[in-house]
């Protein structure tokens, strides 16, 4: 008799801890799927965003494209060596470019990524263009005395 008791005893605690078991295998299972379900809440967002980048950079791209081109142009150009007179066409295609580029059209994050540098150099090469003409224009002047304020 005690050893029946003993049994069921020792069948209910088994079946206890059996239970448990489920018990906690279904927790498991449940903080799984959670898991499953926020990672891919995380990656429908991450895509969200990256597509909302991919957006802003087109929009920038198609404002800045042509002024991107002409000031490589430009800059291709110098690096073999051009006379007054091309840089002065260049210059002038640079300043066509410039001007139609509309960057009032633009987000904060493309006039300070793009329109501000471009800017900056469209200035920088009018300077130089500027130090060149009143080189010409002097007589005592030379290109040599010239060039380290172009660079």
């Amino acid at each position: 008799m005690r050893t029946r008791r003993l049994m069921g005893a020792l069948a209910a605690m088994c079946a206890l801890a059996a239970t448990a078991g489920a018990c906690g295998g279904a927790q498991q299972a449940a903080s799984a799927d959670k898991q499953k379900q926020e990672r891919e809440r995380e990656r429908r967002e991450m895509e969200q965003l990256r597509r909302e980048a991919q957006a802003r950079a087109d929009a920038c791209r198609g404002v800045a494209e042509e002024l991107l081109d002409a000031l490589g142009e430009l800059d291709s150009r110098l690096d073999v060596g051009l006379s007054y007179a091309e840089y002065g066409d260049y210059l002038g295609d640079l300043k066509v470019a410039y001007d139609d580029a509309e960057f009032d059209e633009a987000d904060y994050q493309c006039i300070a990524s793009v329109g501000v540098p471009a800017e900056r150099a469209v200035n920088q090469y009018f300077k130089a263009y500027n130090i060149w003409d009143e080189c010409f224009g002097d007589f005592d002047c030379s290109v040599e005395s010239v060039e380290p304020l172009m660079q």
